[in-house]
């Protein structure tokens, strides 16, 4: 269980947004799964563009960190404190249909 989770969003060292991973988020036992998260990229217009530019050429490149709470309900509630970052998400583009901006790959 994800109790907490939260991280910030970087495109070419600019901060450009943050997001947040909803509390209580399960993920089953022995599983890969992806997790749904909430971004919020309020940039200005000149950021804006440059961000749609990278995206629409195909060289969007983010750099996220993250902080998160786990918590293990079958080892009597273990929590885990986990900062992760700064991880590199890069994106195919909008080739890709239903998988924009994601760093998963082509399969």
């Amino acid at each position: 269980v994800i109790d907490f989770g939260r991280g910030s969003l970087q495109f070419k060292e600019a901060n450009v947004g943050t997001f947040e991973i909803k509390p209580n988020t399960v993920i089953p036992s022995m599983s890969i799964t992806d997790v749904l998260v909430y971004a919020s990229l309020p940039v200005e217009k000149w950021q804006n563009l440059k961000l749609y530019q990278a995206f629409k050429k195909e060289t969007l490149v983010l750099d996220i960190s993250t902080e998160a709470v786990f918590r293990t309900p079958n080892l009597l509630n273990y929590t885990y404190e986990a900062p992760f970052g700064p991880h590199i998400i890069k994106t195919d583009g909008p080739k890709l249909t239903g998988r924009f901006l994601c760093s998963c790959k082509n399969e």
